[in-house]
């Protein structure tokens, strides 16, 4: 990539556990970690169940050389057409509520409990 000026974009796997976690970080990889190692950056697409019927989800910067690390960008999703677009953080919560997502559906779940962060999000 540096031989020629141009960016160049992979997939990784994350682990099982993650299936519809809130967040995907670096540790969830489940493939060598040479890969995000040498990385400028790592964007993490994050998706809940609610989220996935809601037909939203959040892009989160796992890793940037930047100092973006830990920025989310919320989008909205269709994956009968393959869209993915951005969208605001109002839009976002809005469109969750109309869905009828609760707080409490998520913290009901074995792995990866809903952050304050989006607790938060749904108060506003």
């Amino acid at each position: 990539a540096d031989e020629f000026n141009v960016h160049v974009l992979t997939a990784s796997q994350s682990t099982r556990k993650t299936l519809y976690a809130y967040k995907i970080d670096l540790d969830d990889l489940s493939e060598s970690w040479g890969k995000a190692a040498t990385a400028d950056s790592v964007v993490c697409i994050c998706q809940t169940e609610e989220e996935h019927k809601s037909q939203v989800g959040r892009l989160y910067v796992a890793k940037a050389r930047n100092e973006t690390k830990g920025t989310v960008v919320y989008m909205s999703t269709s994956f009968k057409v393959l869209t993915v677009k951005e969208t605001n953080r109002k839009i976002y919560v809005q469109t969750l509520r109309k869905a009828g997502y609760s707080p409490q559906v998520e913290r009901k779940r074995k792995y990866n409990p809903l952050d304050r962060e989006m607790e938060k999000e749904l108060e506003d």
